[in-house]
């Protein structure tokens, strides 16, 4: 493929001038970065430097879900400790039959 004189000097101007235009955006994505770089940067200080405040009721329901947790805590070691009571007596009454039970508790 030739190319003639004049082509050539009307392709010469044009690429000097798509060369600029892609600079130009280039420069621009860099730019577009750059700022949004910053204000990530802005945004995490400002996040650490805020203090976040529960509101009043979510305490209360957070308290309430742990005082349940430690009232079910606490009838699960009664009935444990009432069921031990009566494994005891049972194994001391089939002990005296003779027999001989054995629990196995999971």
């Amino acid at each position: 493929m030739s190319l003639r004189i004049p082509e050539l000097q009307v392709m010469l101007p044009r690429a000097s001038e798509i060369s600029r235009t892609q600079q130009v955006q280039m420069q621009e994505n860099v730019q577009r970065q750059q700022e949004f770089a910053s204000q990530m940067a802005t945004q995490a200080q400002q996040a650490e430097s805020t203090v976040h405040h529960t509101p009043p009721g979510d305490r209360a329901q957070i308290r309430d879900q742990q005082e349940g947790k430690k009232k079910r805590e606490n009838e699960e070691r009664r009935a444990g400790k009432s069921a031990e009571g009566e494994n005891k007596e049972n194994m001391s009454q089939t002990n005296k039959k003779g027999d001989f039970m054995i629990d196995i508790v999971v």
